[in-house]
């Protein structure tokens, strides 16, 4: 009896299958069978950004042996891969081929690992033996140019070869997809021929009355399949997963490429990249930007510096220094700032503030000094009666406020008759004796001066009685009346060696005859 509504199921197989030059396929195994569509052989490659390879051939004419040896000591020497400009590099660079007169007739020689090649060694006559079909001398010089070549191992040709495999039922979905993961690679099928990879791609079923084909992980179905028929699932990066149809043409759910170890310089420098599927994605890494910002990444529109500092306020903060740096940037905080905390960098949201340097004045400017703080900056200036030590230097603790004397430094301070006596941070003026300030409620000064004091005016004080008091400048004389003498000759007449009555008369005689 028929089954009703069992639809067929079809798995596909992707198998990589690499050929040795012989094409022989006579011994293959049959434990796995295929069909194929033979076509001419093809190397199977992969463009890397815009990279190109260029073999450039140098021909030297040297006049003499030592030159050789000299070319041959100079590429020897070179570090590969050799930087010419941003955009080239020699990543190879070798002698291949000397030539020389010897005797009669010239001789080719191979350097190193390279050499003729058979025909090369057939057509000229080789001057050494030929094995495995080369050598490494002939006796001409090649009249059509050619250059000993590298030694060349078996080419191997790749083929993909795509299997369909019809079910009625899903159960052997499963077990093909068990068999394909646990199966050992390379498969070796013969002498010449491996399986280097084999994986299952796609998987198409009736899903009711529509049949879809679902992509196996890590597989796609670019962006035209997607667009040209109905998509079962979201579209990624303009790839899909699965479509409501069995495609008529064209090819089944593609592998996934991861660009980025493919072609670890696909974003260019500077940057990170994200494998997507079907995709990749470049980003610049941190302190970064893309060259242009109206166009994606890539190894043409590269991740160069961003140059922070132009923002100095808003990575920095105020009251500080921003130094670029490649990828980066550091910040500093400017002379009489520092930063708020002492613990973590310097930026927008831990700022640099003013330092006090007045909290520790003795320490900023010195002893007898006044400190003035300001934002970013500080003064010093010495207190009334004291000066900096070095008058070319600004005041510091290396260079303190000394005692100015007053007396030392202007003779005249406190005005005529007068002393001047220093005094820590001050002076003071005395009178002279026999002077007196002329204002006696104000300081003696140069507009206070010290006058000359009248003693006569107190006569009984000075001079004691029966006496004449005469002035003079600073002093004052006294002298006895007529009459009366001091009373100790020996000594002049003060208040306290006062004038007595001469007796006349104890000599009458000689005063009144």
């Amino acid at each position: 009896m028929a089954r009703e509504g069992i639809g067929i199921i079809m798995a596909f197989l992707l198998t990589h299958v690499c050929v040795v030059e012989t094409l022989d396929f006579s011994g293959t195994s049959t434990d796995l069978q295929f069909s194929y569509t033979d076509e001419s052989a093809h190397p199977i490659r992969r463009r890397c950004a815009d990279l190109v390879e260029y073999i450039m051939v140098v021909e030297v004419n040297a006049s003499e042996t030592a030159e050789i040896s000299k070319i041959r000591s100079f590429v020897n020497s070179v570090i590969l891969p050799f930087q010419v400009d941003d955009g080239v590099e020699i990543t190879t660079f070798n002698i291949s081929t000397v030539c020389s007169l010897n005797e009669t007739q010239y001789q080719c020689k191979c350097e190193g690992l390279f050499v003729w090649p058979n025909d090369t060694c057939h057509s000229y006559e080789a001057c050494d033996d030929i094995t495995d079909g080369s050598c490494t001398c002939i006796n001409a010089l090649p009249i059509d140019g050619q250059l000993c070549q590298e030694p060349l191992s078996e080419f191997m040709y790749e083929y993909e070869a795509e299997i369909d495999i019809g079910f009625l039922d899903l159960f052997p979905v499963d077990y093909l997809r068990n068999l394909v993961t646990n199966t050992s690679l390379p498969l070796t099928l013969n002498n010449n021929t491996h399986i280097t990879d084999i994986d299952m791609t796609t998987v198409c079923g009736l899903n009711g009355t529509e049949y879809e084909c679902k992509c196996e992980e890590q597989h796609f179905w670019p962006n035209d399949t997607c667009r040209a028929y109905q998509v079962c699932d979201g579209t990624v990066g303009g790839t899909c997963g699965c479509i409501q149809a069995l495609p008529l043409e064209g090819p089944l759910c593609q592998r996934d490429i991861n660009e980025c170890l493919f072609c670890p310089s696909v974003c260019g420098p500077n940057s990170t990249c994200t494998n997507q599927l079907g995709s990749y994605n470049c980003s610049c890494l941190d302190g970064f930007t893309a060259t242009n910002s109206s166009l994606p990444i890539s190894i043409n529109n590269i991740c160069t510096d961003v140059n922070e500092c132009l923002k100095t306020s808003e990575f920095c903060g105020p009251n500080s220094h921003c130094t670029n740096s490649v990828g980066s940037y550091i910040c500093s905080c400017l002379s009489g700032f520092t930063v708020t905390n002492s613990s973590e960098p310097v930026s927008g949201s831990n700022p640099c503030n003013d330092i006090n340097e007045c909290l520790n004045s003795s320490l900023v400017c010195g002893p007898n000094a006044n400190c003035s703080n300001y934002n970013g900056n500080y003064s010093c200036s010495c207190w009334e009666g004291y000066n900096t030590t070095n008058m070319n230097e600004t005041i510091n603790y290396s260079n303190p406020c000394i005692d100015i004397n007053e007396c030392q430094f202007s003779p005249s301070l406190c005005g005529p008759n007068s002393t001047c006596t220093n005094q820590l941070g001050s002076y003071n003026c005395s009178c002279l004796d026999g002077f007196t300030a002329t204002n006696s409620s104000l300081p003696i000064s140069i507009n206070n001066i010290c006058t000359d004091v009248n003693e006569c005016l107190k006569t009984s004080e000075f001079c004691g009685p029966n006496s004449h008091c005469t002035n003079s400048v600073g002093s004052y004389i006294c002298s006895c009346l007529s009459g009366f003498t001091v009373t100790n000759s020996s000594e002049p007449v003060s208040g306290s060696n006062p004038c007595n009555d001469i007796n006349e008369c104890l000599n009458s005689s000689l005063v009144c005859g």
